[in-house]
């Protein structure tokens, strides 16, 4: 009997070795010591970029896309499906800088990882560097982990980009840097190599780059009018999935979007039509992010046409939409800085520009370079000067005849709007006047607002006159009872409006004295 006891338990184990892998909550000490596989779902990796799963697993082919997962073990491998040559980046704990680099050798495969860790927890993100199309499709499958055992997924940082670029934003032949190289080689392309990704990366951001060599907006190099951007922006992977699956900008929602298009539109000599289809390419991306702020970035390689997507810009801001941007990228200056291969930028290129539009996205948003999204300010915050009071949500203490362009109040203030009592922007000379509100914004969002109390206007009609000083009056005898901003605006010098602060007021509407 106590043979066949031993038996069955030498098959339990042999049994629970090659499922490989717990069931959610079950002790996993006994697998400690055993390399555990685990297919790869939605449900144990986070996906970056515009990636899909199906029967090959998680499907990542545009440049930049992949995943994360964590484990506590040693190491971990990943067999991945792809083309010879395809590359991919491995980032360890992170990390900024790859740990390693991957060069799919076959087909079909299975590659290291990390491995010799401490036995403790570990992320591991994979990155696709080459680009959809020219530089293969990527699917991953299967998760090894050595010695250990996979942990929930990794969160992801809540500040997100989507780049829509062309094989400036892939990073087409960065890794040369003398120009030497006039055609395609899927080994001097990396994508964390170009400004998209830099720029990201030192913002903190989770980021997407919707981006092919030869790509144009309307129109494609050469001249080609099919299989644009404009044809293909709205779908999951409409050159290497299908031409039907659209992808979900509602569940995958940007904070910016930065176009980075127009270098290869140059191929038509239709001016006309340029500006028509920069105006439809700017609508189509407004449509799909409604509340973010969009920026269009143009200039690296050339600036021909730069007036029409100036103009497509500038007409989206007459029409309403003032978080639309344009973004001049330097030229690139090949004597000074070498040059990539057939033409595009080097890296030094690339990470010039990269710098200048981190500076262009901090001064919009806040976001600090080397900064963490938990750094991130979304409340308003009077300068340190200020003498005015924030508490409860109203801001008091305004002087009177104070106009937006004088209203100086807040830490931040190119991101602060001021608000009429029905919820429209204040004219730059439009006078502040009690119950309006300032409110912190990023893009269409509304982060924070304040109500405001201006000393003296009482009746919130902008002015201080003998009406305000009656009401305040009234309230000083009990005949009215006034709250929140009307009653800061009235007490002048805090606490219960007396008949001081009525005369007060009525001397200053009748230049009596000149402050409040």
């Amino acid at each position: 009997m106590k043979r066949i006891l031993t038996i069955l338990l030498c098959i339990l184990l042999v049994t629970v070795a090659a499922i490989g892998g717990t069931a959610q909550g079950e002790d996993i000490s006994m697998f400690t010591a055993t390399d555990n596989n685990y297919t790869i779902t939605q449900d144990n990796v986070t996906p970056h970029g515009r990636t899909y799963f199906n029967v090959r697993g998680i499907n990542f082919n545009w440049s930049m896309s992949g995943f994360s997962f964590s484990f506590k073990g040693t190491g971990a491998s990943l067999q991945i499906r792809s083309r010879s040559g395809v590359r991919f980046a491995v980032y360890l704990d992170g990390n900024l800088q790859p740990e390693k680099e991957i060069s799919v050798k076959s087909l079909k495969a299975t590659y290291t990882l990390a491995e010799n860790l401490e036995n403790a927890e570990h992320t591991v993100t994979i990155k696709k560097l080459t680009e959809i199309d020219w530089g293969g499709i990527a699917a991953a499958d299967t998760i090894t982990v050595f010695g250990g055992h996979l942990l929930p997924p990794p969160e992801t940082s809540s500040r997100t980009i989507e780049f829509i670029g062309d094989s400036v934003t892939a990073a087409y032949g960065v890794l040369i840097s003398d120009g030497s190289i006039d055609n395609y080689r899927i080994e001097d392309q990396d994508a964390s190599k170009s400004y998209s990704s830099i720029t990201a990366m030192s913002l903190g951001c989770e980021f997407s780059l919707v981006a092919k060599s030869g790509i144009g907006f309307f129109c494609n190099n050469g001249g080609g009018l099919e299989n644009t951007m404009k044809d293909a922006y709205e779908y999951t992977d409409y050159f290497c999935l299908d031409k039907t699956t659209k992808w979900d900008f509602s569940g995958h929602k940007s904070d910016i979007v930065v176009i980075a298009l127009g270098d290869n539109d140059t191929s038509s000599q239709d001016s006309a039509a340029h500006l028509e289809g920069a105006r439809y390419f700017l609508s189509l991306v407004r449509k799909n992010n409604p509340e973010s702020i969009i920026i269009w970035a143009y200039g690296m390689c050339t600036t021909g046409y730069d007036n029409n997507i100036k103009q497509a810009v500038k007409e989206a801001n007459d029409a309403g939409d003032k978080n639309v941007y344009y973004f001049a990228f330097d030229i690139m200056n090949p004597s000074e800085d070498g040059a990539g291969a057939a033409g595009h930028p080097s890296y030094t290129t690339q990470k010039k520009n990269a710098d200048k539009l981190t500076a262009f996205i901090t001064d919009l948003t806040g976001w600090q370079k080397g900064s963490k999204p938990g750094d991130d300010t979304s409340i308003l915050t009077l300068k340190n000067d200020s003498i005015l009071t924030l508490e409860n949500g109203i801001l008091s203490n305004i002087a009177p005849n104070t106009t937006v362009s004088d209203a100086d109040f807040f830490a931040d203030d190119n991101r602060v709007v001021f608000l009429s009592t029905d919820g429209e922007a204040l004219d730059e000379s439009d006078m502040l006047y009690t119950g309006c509100t300032a409110a912190r914004m990023f893009g269409a969002r509304e982060l924070d607002k304040c109500e405001l109390s201006v000393k003296g206007d009482v009746d919130g009609d902008g002015r201080v006159s003998a009406s305000d000083a009656l009401l305040a009056l009234q309230s000083a005898v009990g005949k009215i009872r006034l709250a929140g901003a009307k009653l800061l605006s009235a007490s002048l010098s805090g606490g219960d409006v007396t008949a001081t602060d009525a005369l007060k007021i009525l001397q200053f509407s009748v230049g009596k004295t000149a402050t409040i």
